[in-house]
């Protein structure tokens, strides 16, 4: 896999943070989806059209993070750049949409849609997003019914190191890319990891 930019640019960043607000006009707030959903003291759980997904509570914070979703997507961010968890079923993304501008490629998105193994997933996820640059942990389950893939790297932001944890989860016609990013590596713990990717699964 060729290597790409080490860091990712601020005007990169502000797209993927701040401005997410101003790409998602008619879009809905994930508070009711998310509320509806609740499982336990320290994950939260989320539903888009077809997926359920889990992220532990230190990234849910409704009365100071942004919230924003559509039916197919969400995106979770610390106002201040601490952290954000996106997550989207890609078959379903639109001509116009990027992910809340976390996909930089989308003319490649296809050979991460149809991505087989790890190796190709991983190329997919970088030629698409540029992350996963500095992989330092991989993982994959294999069941008759779905495979799920995840990812640990630390990329470079803002002139700043940041923890990345990817999984992408891939059932019938079904392929969900979530992303988690955060600015304090080792918050995300290995019991997290493992929570996050063994409750991802088609609702």
């Amino acid at each position: 896999m060729k290597k790409n930019q080490s860091t990712l640019s601020k005007g990169y960043v502000a797209k993927m943070f701040v401005c997410v607000s101003l790409l998602l006009f008619g879009g809905v707030t994930l508070i009711g989806r998310i509320t509806a959903n609740e499982r336990g003291e320290k994950y939260q759980g989320i539903e888009l059209t077809q997926i359920h997904c889990e992220i532990p509570r230190t990234y849910w914070h409704p009365e100071k993070d942004g919230l924003y979703a559509a039916d197919h997507m969400f995106c979770i961010y610390e106002k201040n750049l601490e952290y954000a968890v996106y997550g989207c079923e890609l078959e379903k993304l639109g001509e116009n949409e990027d992910l809340y501008g976390l996909i930089k490629n989308k003319d490649v998105l296809d050979e991460l849609l149809n991505a087989r193994s790890e190796e190709s997933v991983r190329n997919g996820i970088y030629t698409s997003i540029g992350m996963l640059n500095n992989v330092t942990e991989q993982y994959k389950i294999e069941k008759p019914s779905y495979t799920a893939y995840s990812f640990s790297s630390l990329e470079r932001i803002n002139d700043e190191e940041y923890q990345v944890y990817i999984i992408y989860f891939v059932q019938n016609d079904v392929r969900f890319l979530q992303i988690l990013l955060e600015r304090t590596p080792g918050s995300l713990t290995a019991e997290d990891k493992k929570q996050m990717l063994l409750y991802t699964y088609l609702h």
